[in-house]
């Protein structure tokens, strides 16, 4: 049973750590919700076109939350355990699957939108302004794989308010921007669609300057230099990989089986797309739940075990299961 009196400092460190990155995570829902209604306005066929675009962009995403999540058990063990030279080496090794991960995507994105939208839709006006998105949004991978990379790090660490300020500052820079270049304000060229992508590039691109900054300032343990980069040792590689592998490809297949049913959908129509679009985007508000209670899991369980206090981490873990079916049900009805 879930005793909360009993427990209260132990679940209101929980609380502590995951709640910043659920508000993260939050108000990236509610500005990725007012992108697709500015984008909504330029017409069914644009917002329908932006919404496949993003079906393929997810699959990416959700492969590097899948290297990312490896990666972040480990670097908590090692963390917990004061091990410094297996953190830097595990976290090289997150910064450089995640860019084996997107660079596939980069150049099919770039040289092959039309086949990709095509697999979406086959309505001619959303193939047209969904590659007009992609060739320009795919560009973002360059700068997001290292700025996931570097804040997955940080939150294994225990640290989630630099990434929540580093999210709200590009989300505030995408949103402002999205508006300035999508409708051609304060003297700007009205883009429409390739507006809305370039904002994104714009935001993506400040996120990881904050987060460069931030790292090169302050001494997180996993900080490296370039020339380090793939020294890594081959048994760490190994025995990350056998945990990475199974984690990055279920996040495939379940990003891609999403991207499967919205393709089904698609067959109805563009206004069918543009509705799942803004329908899926709202539901994202309340799953934030579920990658703030990975964040805690991360620490409360990774860590204690680094640190070999084996009797704790089984404690927490149970606890913490306790604790998300409870949040679930809460959110779940919310929803």
């Amino acid at each position: 049973m879930l005793n909360l009196k009993e427990n209260k400092h132990f679940y209101l460190q929980v609380l502590a750590i995951a709640v910043p990155f659920m508000l993260q995570q939050l108000i990236t829902s509610s500005v990725n919700l007012v992108d697709s209604l500015m984008v909504g306005q330029l017409g069914d066929a644009a917002i329908a076109g932006v919404a496949a675009a993003n079906r393929f962009y997810m699959i990416a995403t959700f492969g590097i939350f899948g290297v990312g999540g490896a990666m972040s058990i480990f670097l908590a063990q090692y963390f917990g355990a004061n091990d410094e030279e297996h953190v830097k080496q595990t976290f090289r090794y997150g910064v450089i699957s995640a860019y084996v991960i997107v660079a596939p995507f980069v150049l099919m994105g770039l040289f092959f939108p039309e086949q990709i939208l095509g697999f979406f839709t086959k309505v001619a006006d959303v193939i047209a302004m969904g590659s007009t998105y992609i060739k320009i949004a795919i560009l973002t991978y360059i700068p997001m794989a290292l700025s996931m990379t570097i804040s997955n790090a940080m939150r294994s660490m225990g640290e989630t308010k630099i990434p929540l300020y580093s999210s709200i500052a590009s989300i505030i820079t995408n949103a402002v921007f999205n508006y300035i270049l999508i409708f051609g304000h304060f003297g700007f060229p009205k883009l429409g669609v390739a507006g809305a992508a370039y904002a994104t590039i714009i935001a993506r691109i400040l996120e990881v300057a904050i987060f460069l900054v931030v790292t090169q300032r302050l001494p997180f343990m996993f900080k490296t230099h370039i020339k380090d980069l793939f020294k890594i040792s081959r048994k760490l590689i190994k025995i990350i990989t056998i945990k990475a592998i199974p984690l990055t490809v279920n996040e495939i297949f379940w990003s891609s089986g999403m991207s499967i049913l919205f393709m089904f959908y698609s067959t109805r129509g563009k206004e069918v797309m543009a509705g799942m679009s803004i329908s899926g985007t709202v539901a994202d508000l309340f799953f934030t739940l579920f990658g703030g209670m990975a964040v805690a899991s991360t620490v409360f369980v990774s860590q204690v075990l680094g640190a070999n206090k084996l009797d704790e981490a089984r404690s927490n873990a149970y606890r913490l299961i306790r604790f998300s079916v409870m949040l679930a049900v809460v959110f779940g009805s919310l929803m």
